[in-house]
């Protein structure tokens, strides 16, 4: 999004905020737009220019505070529409803040409501208790889960064998490690025979982006799917991530694998919401393009929907 362009197009916008020597910021802007000096590709970047730019300091802190707070917040107030980054598209749609909630906080607590009603349900880990959110079950039912320390194999062979004397057992660990680096346990010991267990992968895809890639997971969808008896679960938020552990629990005796990213996403789904394995859920109506997404990626095919309108 070119934010200076779109101040000079707009520039009668300058005269209605409280800025000073407005005159002089819309000579400025014509001044470099018209010589084509800025190639802007993001609003924040249009923002350091606009702050650093050489021999003009002509916004202070508080305007630019006033045009962040504006382009981040207030999209319909100065009728911009685009993206605010090159991989978000919430900015040009969305007034209503929405409560942003990280999946996994989901999983925990589905977990704990799993444990209530199913005594046979158990929970393993290995060493990522709180970052999975196994943590809130193992206070909760510190009898029934089992830390295995950094085996991510092990892992899957225990549950294995737990699932085939009875139990439900939930093997959390991040989603590179299991099912990545136990995919062979995996897919013998609990798929060949139908292991009533339950592979939960936290920090999905690219949502860990700041560990690097030895820790995105960019492949699980595709290595688990291909697994017979296995069903795969990719929940949009932690209202769903909630839905989809009950759902493994109650609705499905065989191998599930559940999956879900790492950073707080919008909570936007309603609890009372028809969750059926095996069913997709037509969230808006419309005629003309058909938009089909999973996992954290569902939101943002509601916002490019709102944006195709």
């Amino acid at each position: 999004c070119d934010i200076i362009k779109w101040f000079f197009k707009n520039w009668t916008f300058l005269k209605i905020i409280p800025f000073k020597n407005v005159q002089k910021k819309i000579n400025y802007i014509q001044h470099y737009v018209g010589y084509g000096n800025f190639n802007i590709i993001s609003f924040d970047e249009a923002i350091n220019i606009l702050r650093y730019s050489k021999n003009y300091t002509i916004f202070t802190k508080e305007e630019l505070a006033f045009i962040e707070h504006i382009f981040y917040y207030e999209p319909t107030y100065h009728g911009f529409y685009g993206d605010r980054t090159t991989n978000d598209l919430t900015a040009s749609i969305n007034k209503k803040e929405i409560e942003k909630i990280p999946t996994r906080n989901g999983y925990g607590e589905g977990l704990v409501e799993a444990g209530k009603k199913n005594p046979d349900v158990m929970v393993l880990c290995c060493d990522l208790t709180e970052s999975t959110r196994s943590l809130q079950f193992s206070k909760e039912f510190a009898e029934r889960f089992l830390e295995i320390g950094v085996a991510e194999q092990n892992l899957a062979g225990v549950a294995a064998g737990l699932a085939l004397e009875g139990k439900v057992p939930f093997c959390s660990s991040y989603t590179v490690f299991n099912p990545g680096r136990n995919w062979d346990q995996i897919r013998v010991s609990v798929c060949y025979n139908k292991a009533n267990v339950k592979i939960v992968g936290a920090h999905a895809g690219i949502s860990v982006g700041p560990d690097g890639a030895t820790h995105q997971a960019l492949e699980d969808i595709a290595i688990m799917r291909v697994l017979p008896n296995m069903t795969v679960l990719s929940p949009c938020d932690a209202t769903q991530v909630e839905q989809a552990v009950k759902a493994a629990v109650e609705d499905i005796k065989e191998p599930v694998y559940l999956r879900f990213g790492r950073a707080p996403v919008p909570e936007f789904m309603d609890a009372n919401s028809d969750f059926k394995i095996g069913k997709g859920q037509l969230l808006k109506q419309g005629s003309d393009l058909t938009l089909m997404a999973t996992g954290h990626m569902v939101w943002e095919a509601l916002q490019s929907a709102k944006v195709l309108e």
